[in-house]
């Protein structure tokens, strides 16, 4: 009797997860850096200030146990006064998984980049628990 119960207890947690409409992934974000030149697909070394001059600002990171078809948002943020979104960016790994090194980047704009800090986020996916934040100034 006992087995039949605990086996029914399972056939019913089985039917919920079933019915549960969730994201689970075993990928992971490291490795987030800023910088002003790309080497690769990566920054060399992160800066933690950018010069108002720089003609792209690069924010690399590695995505680790990717599986095909994950999306990465990187999310680039003003956060002087009010914060301001400046861009968001999604990629896709396509049929790529495993580890894979990505970059996002931003041209300067004609009047060269505001002075003040910035944030870049980046999410798997729409998982905001995922959410990893690098943080520069530009002066």
């Amino acid at each position: 009797m006992k087995k039949l119960i605990r086996f029914s207890f399972l056939l019913i947690g089985m039917a919920l997860l079933h019915s549960c409409d969730f994201e689970f992934s075993t990928a992971s974000i490291q490795d987030i850096k800023v910088c002003s030149q790309i080497e690769g697909q990566l920054c060399g070394e992160s800066s933690a200030t950018i010069s108002p001059n720089t003609a792209e600002i690069f924010v690399s990171c590695e995505l680790i146990f990717a599986p095909p078809e994950t999306d990465i948002r990187f999310v680039w943020k003003y956060l002087e006064g009010e914060e301001l979104i400046i861009d968001a960016i999604t990629l896709n790994t396509g049929n790529e998984g495993s580890n894979l090194e990505l970059h996002s980047s931003l041209n300067r704009p004609n009047n060269g980049w505001p002075a003040g800090k910035y944030a870049v986020d980046i999410m798997i996916g729409t998982d905001e628990s995922s959410i990893k934040t690098v943080n520069f100034e530009v002066r």
